[in-house]
């Protein structure tokens, strides 16, 4: 597993297996690891209350469910170009934070004087 993410009680690990980069859980009581998306995923993160797991997979983002491990679309990328890889965060409303690539159209320089 690469990309581990522990839950917030610290009974889960999420992350991403290391052969294909599947979305998996680890829970470490019962020492049992889960597959929780079959494709290609990445940055899991957790909701504050453990009882969302958000992932970036199959052209949008997606969350899982914890109680029944129930995967659903959170939204597409559908004319959404992310900057970087991707990278996005839970706020703590559980609404997704990212950047978002926009071009160089948008480039601004700031002169500033520190006192």
């Amino acid at each position: 597993m690469y990309s581990p993410r522990w839950s917030p009680d610290g009974h889960l690990v999420a992350g991403l297996s290391t052969v294909s980069a599947h979305l998996v859980l680890y829970d470490i009581r019962t020492r049992k690891q889960t597959e929780l998306f079959n494709g290609p995923s990445g940055y899991p993160c957790w909701s504050r209350d453990r009882e969302w797991l958000y992932f970036i997979g199959a052209g949008g983002w997606r969350r899982v469910r914890m109680r029944d491990l129930k995967v659903e679309l959170v939204d597409t990328l559908k004319n959404f170009t992310l900057a970087d890889w991707g990278w996005f965060a839970i706020a703590p409303n559980n609404s997704l934070i990212t950047a978002r690539n926009i071009g160089t159209d948008e480039i601004y320089a700031l002169e500033w004087e520190a006192r």
